[in-house]
């Protein structure tokens, strides 16, 4: 673990996108005491298990044990892959679905989101006047030959998103560049559905901290 254990809930995310995200919407949500880690790619789950379940400070304070890692294209191979990486490195009782608890110091918890963390974002725009714009410009770009890297679309088109919102001249925004940032935001729809899982896997989280 890069991060020393302060809190008495842990919850191992991919990467530092997902830790902004999950930092802003608690924040949002006024819940404290989850500190949230990036392993740094989802390779790296079983390793960074492995450092905690050493830890000293886990054993001493470690109530809950939150992991979010990326569907990609397969939410039951995502979920398989997290339990095996459990097992491997001595946890047990697993959970056997996601969005539920199992155990106790820890208890654990997994939750697989709906694609990536790009694509549940990009979601949440898709009825807006300037995502068909954005769109528009990417599919001029494949007309011109330009070849897209399909695991970075996503993010250039919210950055496109963003920097349209920065000369929209009814929520003129232009400090917005990266997603964290944007969370931060007035406008970030933090009401939308597409975020509800997440924000039940959060209050599932603490229920199991003050149990």
């Amino acid at each position: 673990m890069a991060n020393r254990v302060i809190e008495p809930c842990v919850l191992l995310v991919e990467g530092k996108d997902d830790v902004g995200f999950f930092e802003a919407l608690l924040k949002k949500l006024g819940i404290t005491q989850i500190q949230v880690t990036s392993i740094e790619g989802v390779d790296n789950l079983e390793l960074e298990l492995g450092l905690l379940k050493k830890d000293p400070n886990f054993k001493n304070m470690g109530k809950v044990l939150g992991i979010v890692r990326d569907a990609d294209d397969d939410p039951q191979k995502a979920f398989a892959y997290v339990q095996n990486a459990l097992a491997s490195t001595g946890f047990t009782d697993i959970p056997d679905a996601p969005l539920q608890t199992s155990g106790t110091n820890p208890a654990l918890a997994v939750l697989i989101l709906d694609n990536n963390l790009e694509d549940i974002c990009w979601k949440v725009f898709q009825n807006d006047p300037l995502a068909n714009c954005v769109d528009q410009h990417f599919e001029c770009l494949e007309q011109t030959g330009i070849p897209l890297r399909n695991s970075l679309t996503l993010k250039a088109k919210l950055r496109v998103l963003f920097a349209s919102i920065a000369v929209d001249a009814n929520r003129r925004d232009d400090k917005v560049w990266w997603l964290t940032v944007a969370y931060e935001k007035d406008w970030w729809p933090w009401s939308d559905p597409v975020f509800d899982d997440a924000k039940r896997f959060l209050h599932l989280v603490t229920s199991s901290i003050e149990s």
